[in-house]
């Protein structure tokens, strides 16, 4: 009987999880609610121009803070802390659409990347023919 594998947490994801519940915290995500605000508790997106309830909206970079790669921790700090102007707040809806979007662009990406890769490693091998 094989012994069960022990759960071992991938520390790139704990790492982006723990930086992400700092910047929840953060004055310049409150900064980007309170320009947004209407009332107490109501809240405007930025794409469909609609008014929201806090829970419905959610606070989004412009320039998204994609993934964060061991070693290039600085840079994606650098995109997450940014200043107030940089993020928006959108409905739950919107921000979908949004991530999905970014998701979809950075899948293929590295479809692409991938790709490339194969295609060097096909020629280095024929060229060794």
């Amino acid at each position: 009987m094989k012994p069960k594998k022990k759960y071992k947490p991938k520390l790139n994801s704990q790492i982006r999880s723990a930086l992400r519940r700092l910047w929840s915290w953060s004055d310049e995500r409150k900064e980007a609610l309170n320009g947004a605000r209407i009332t107490r508790g109501v809240y405007t997106c930025a794409i469909c121009k609609q008014a929201y309830m806090r829970k419905d909206v959610q606070v989004d970079h412009i320039e998204e803070c994609g993934t964060c790669d061991a070693g290039h921790y600085d840079e994606f700090i650098a995109r997450l802390f940014c200043e107030s102007n940089q993020l928006r707040v959108l409905c739950s809806d919107c921000h979908a659409i949004v991530t999905n979007k970014q998701k979809a662009r950075r899948a293929e990406e590295r479809k692409k990347k991938k790709q490339q890769a194969h295609d060097v490693a096909h020629d280095e091998a024929h060229d060794n023919e």
